[in-house]
């Protein structure tokens, strides 16, 4: 898809994720301009980036692709297909769901 229906494509359907797969050796531009486009248009998104095929430019490309609004970066199939998993786990552990810590902010807010 172009960078234009996959934002446009989140716009309609809003989700609380989205996986972005860049094969190395090429994909890391366009991976960084997707990531900043979804990230201005949709601050509360979840990206997460598996770049995979990669070797000694980990680290650089996750640092890039971090810097353009990624949330996580993962080098493997495997993490990557783990990470939404580990992101939904850790939010049960804050004990709350996004409603309730919605709700919650509300109470904070109106008692002061």
């Amino acid at each position: 898809m172009l960078t234009a229906e996959v934002v446009a494509w989140v716009d309609l359907h809003r989700p609380a994720l989205l996986c972005i797969g860049a094969i190395a050796p090429g994909g890391l531009s366009q991976a960084r301009h997707l990531c900043k486009r979804l990230r201005s248009q949709c601050p509360e998104l979840k990206i997460v980036v598996g770049r995979w095929g990669l070797h000694d430019e980990k680290d650089a490309d996750r640092q890039q692709l971090l810097a353009a609004g990624a949330d996580h970066v993962e080098t493997t199939v495997l993490d990557t297909q783990r990470t939404p998993t580990k992101l939904q786990l850790h939010h049960e552990d804050r004990g709350r769901s996004p409603a309730s810590g919605a709700v919650a902010r509300r109470r904070t807010n109106s008692s002061t």
